[in-house]
């Protein structure tokens, strides 16, 4: 038989190293002596790794080595006398091949690579060789299949095309991130430039070409201060940036282009490294801010401006309310001296008339103030305890005369589980409600206006208020509905419009409900009045509330009100029925008479009887003494009030006159219908020898008092110090019906003059008068009057006089000009014009202090 050539190489090598006397015997005739040649040849391969069979011409197997048992396919079994082909499939299909090397017609057949995966994670793979072979005994020919185990050698080529593969991909994915890197930075719109720790500029993109103007060729290897001249921007062991992925933002540089003129480019960066952490590079981005900063330099100046505009219009605004309150402190002083005089109803008419014009043209200086200080953002709220339901109720009854005067009812609607003592700004909540309030009165011609108040939500801390003021007047459209809480906007904007007005009133409001973190709103609809709504949030009182003392036995009492407004009766209902009080209601004379009159109301009496004065088409007072003097006594109601709409002497006598016990005036105040029901049902005894109840009058004109009203009111030493004549002669009217008498100083020099010689209990200082104004004379007052410290001698201090007290009096009615005014060291402040109720009041104050102290 006939051996491959690997394994006559094997053979040789074996008898080389073991049989060398027999090398030439066996060299010659191992091919020839298949006896003696099979166990050498199995000992020969099996080293290698080579297994074989011995194939006939049928292709049926007559010999094998050990091993070739692992070569075969799964599951055959290869055995002497059975189809190779069974075997190794890969045989099949390849006969005619196999049968020409075994013809002699070609030298050998091989297939390599052939893989095995009965262990599927470690596959086997060989190599198959065949070659044809002689029985020397027979002389048939057969063939030598060789099988060699070539696993490690295709694991190993595998794993380097695997590797190849990978390094393929890898180079492949690298040049993509490269062209996709390069693509993004090319189309940067921000410029980008590298360059080593020392500032050599290593690559730049189109971007930074375009903004400063160089060729790519002139600036690679050149130093970045080239095109950025600032020492923040390339390395510096100082600072921060320099440490890999610490970054540097936004740093604004002002560089120059290649042509010479200034960009200013907003630079980012970093510091990071390269070359396995071998080397560093600095990268920076910028992006040019030139046009940026222009705008922003422009908005600059526009801020400027507008802050010196504001600024100007603020110290205009002042120098004019300071200008227009000084003659108007003249005006409405005066005219208040002259109503107090014995007038004709002419006269008064007119006077009146001059009252009411000055105080729309005081008020409408107030509202542009108040406007101005708004849009320049300088208002400021206070936070101070306060009685909501007398604020209200203050509100309501001061704006009731103007109301009545159109025959309009007026009632405020607050129901007895409200929070009364909340915190805030109640100056500024007054001065919305007025407006809404006062709105409602202007644009209603009949009707009525009604302020409800309820409570939307309530915590531990806090109470959310809604504040509602309703009329019956002409309403709004929606379209005029988008006009309100706009500046010097109205619904009807018209040179012929009925109703005049500045229409700052509401702008001011919603700004105020803004500032108070709350809202405003309106409902409306044309000729069905309007609704105004306001919700507003209020810290509660810290301090505890002192709940009204109900009497206990009002419970039970029987109340009828008598009123043909509904509203009306039903301020009185839920008042009364919250006392515990059984409530009937009436809207005419006649409905009253059902009630009174009814079946089962015999022997019954009720306890109080509530009537109102105008029953539309019937006189109120008219009818209620007819009706009481009608009654027997045992039917008569136990106590009757009448519900006047002004408190005037002879409205009063008559309703007296006509058999009621007392008389409450519009609008309802819960504290005064308490205190008429508790009265009329508790009446004080009354001396035998009256016979009739008294009427009080009212409180006699000023023009009627003595020199000197209250003979407790203290004895006061008054300096008053103003500039302008016709305001001392005002100030000086005012003290002398108030029965003070004061001196009078021209300016602050004057002022200090006078303090040498007089020791004064009160100064009425002006604020701006020549030479010294009132701010710097309140200031060495207060230096003068400062307690001395002794001598070095160790004296104790020596105690200073007693120091006047200055109250400011001016027509600086800003909210800084008081607080000006308390910083240079006055005591109180009051704002011209000054009425009288105004003055004596502070007197009366500081009066009682001076006497106390």
């Amino acid at each position: 038989m006939k051996a491959p050539a690997f394994a006559i190489g094997a053979a040789e090598q074996f008898i080389e190293s073991n049989h060398q006397r027999h090398q030439d015997y066996f060299h010659c005739n191992y091919l020839y002596d298949a006896t003696r040649m099979k166990p050498l040849l199995k000992k020969i391969l099996a080293p290698r790794r080579i297994e074989y069979l011995e194939v006939s011409e049928k292709f049926i197997i007559q010999d094998t080595s050990d091993g070739v048992q692992r070569f075969a396919d799964a599951g055959q079994k290869v055995r002497h006398g059975k189809d190779v082909r069974a075997s190794f499939p890969e045989l099949v299909g390849v006969e005619d091949i196999l049968l020409e090397v075994l013809q002699g017609d070609q030298p050998a057949f091989e297939l390599k690579g052939i893989a095995r995966y009965s262990d599927h994670n470690s596959p086997l793979y060989f190599d198959l060789y065949a070659i044809d072979d002689e029985d020397e005994d027979t002389g048939k020919k057969k063939l030598m299949i060789f099988f060699e185990d070539v696993t490690e050698r295709m694991v190993l080529e595998q794993t380097l095309v695997q590797r190849s593969n990978e390094a393929s991909l890898l180079y492949n994915a690298l040049a993509a991130t490269k062209d996709y890197i390069n693509k993004i930075i090319t189309s940067m719109a921000d410029a980008l430039i590298v360059t080593t720790v020392d500032g050599q500029i290593k690559t730049i993109n189109k971007a930074t070409e375009d903004l400063f103007g160089y060729e790519r060729t002139e600036l690679i290897d050149e130093h970045i201060s080239k095109i950025i001249n600032d020492n923040r921007l390339w390395y510096n062991p100082n600072q921060r940036f320099a440490m890999p992925g610490k970054l540097f933002k936004d740093i604004e540089v002002v560089c120059r282009s290649k042509e010479g003129s200034e960009i200013v480019v907003s630079f980012s960066g970093a510091a990071i490294n390269t070359e396995l952490n071998l080397s560093q590079e600095l990268v920076y981005v910028g992006r040019d801010v030139t046009a940026r900063k222009e705008a922003e330099n422009v908005l600059e100046f526009a801020r400027r401006e507008a802050e010196l505009a504001s600024q100007a219009k603020s110290t205009f605004l002042a120098n004019m309310s300071h200008e227009i309150r000084t003659p108007m402190h003249a005006l409405l002083g005066m005219t208040g001296l002259l109503l107090e005089t014995d007038l004709n109803d002419e006269q008064r008419d007119f006077v009146e008339t001059i009252r009411i014009s000055g105080d729309a043209l005081l008020s409408l200086i107030n509202e542009i103030l108040d406007l101005s200080k708004l849009e320049a953002g300088q208002m400021e709220l206070e936070s101070n305890d306060f009685d909501l339901i007398a604020c209200v109720e203050e509100v309501v009854e001061m704006l009731a005369p103007t109301a009545h005067a159109k025959g309009l009812e007026i009632s405020s609607l607050l129901p007895p589980h409200l929070p009364r003592l909340l915190r805030g700004d109640k100056m500024r909540l007054r001065q919305i409600i007025t407006n809404l309030v006062g709105n409602g009165i202007k644009f209603t011609d009949a009707g009525e206006v009604t302020v409800e108040v309820t409570l939307v939500e309530q915590s531990a801390t806090t109470a959310g208020i809604c504040l509602a003021v309703t009329d019956t007047g002409i309403g709004m459209s929606p379209e005029d509905q988008q006009k309100l809480f706009q500046a010097f906007s109205q619904a009807d904007a018209s040179t012929t419009r009925k109703y005049g007005g500045t229409g700052l009133g509401l702008a001011i409001c919603k700004q105020l409900v803004s500032l108070m973190g709350g809202e405003i709103g309106v409902e409306s609809e044309v000729e069905r009045g309007s609704r105004f709504w306001v919700k507003i949030p209020f810290a509660l009182s810290v301090t505890s509330e002192q709940s009204q003392t109900i009497p206990r036995d009002l419970a039970g009492k029987r109340l009828l009100v008598v009123d043909d407004n509904a509203t009306a009766r039903r301020v009185v209902r839920e008042l009364a029925s919250s006392w515990g009080m059984v409530v009937a209601e009436a809207a005419n004379p006649d409905a009253a008479v059902e009630v009174l009159s009814a079946p089962g109301e015999r022997g019954r009496r009720w306890d109080v009887l509530l009537v109102d004065g105008d029953l539309g088409l019937m006189d109120g007072i008219v009818w209620g003494g007819k009706l009481l003097a009608g009654m027997a006594r045992e039917a008569a109601p136990g106590g009757t009030i009448s519900v006047l709409k002004t408190n005037r002497l002879e409205d009063v006598k008559r309703a007296i006159e006509s058999g009621f016990t007392t008389y409450l005036v519009k609008p309802l105040k819960q504290s005064k219908l308490l205190e008429a029901i508790c009265a009329v049902i508790h009446p004080p005894e009354i001396p035998t020898n009256q016979t009739t109840p008294d009427v009080t009058p009212p409180p006699p004109t000023a023009s009627e008092l003595p020199a000197n009203p209250d003979p407790l009111l203290p004895k006061l030493r008054i300096l008053l110090a103003d500039d302008n004549m016709v305001n001392q002669k005002v100030a000086l009217k005012q003290l002398e019906r108030l029965g003070y008498q004061a001196d009078v100083v021209a300016n602050g020099a004057e002022v200090l003059q006078r303090l040498d010689k007089v020791a004064y209990d009160i100064i009425l200082m002006d604020c701006q008068m020549p030479i010294i104004d009132g701010y710097e004379a309140t200031r060495e007052i207060r230096r003068r009057y400062q307690p001395s410290r002794g001598d070095s001698g160790g004296q104790p201090p020596v105690s200073a006089p007693t120091r006047p007290v200055v109250i400011a009096m001016t027509a600086s009615a800003m909210k800084e000009d008081e607080q000006k005014c308390f910083a240079a060291g006055m005591d109180d402040y009051l704002s011209k014009p000054v009425r009288k109720e105004q003055l004596q009041a502070i007197l009366t104050f500081w009066g009682n202090r001076l006497v106390e102290g």
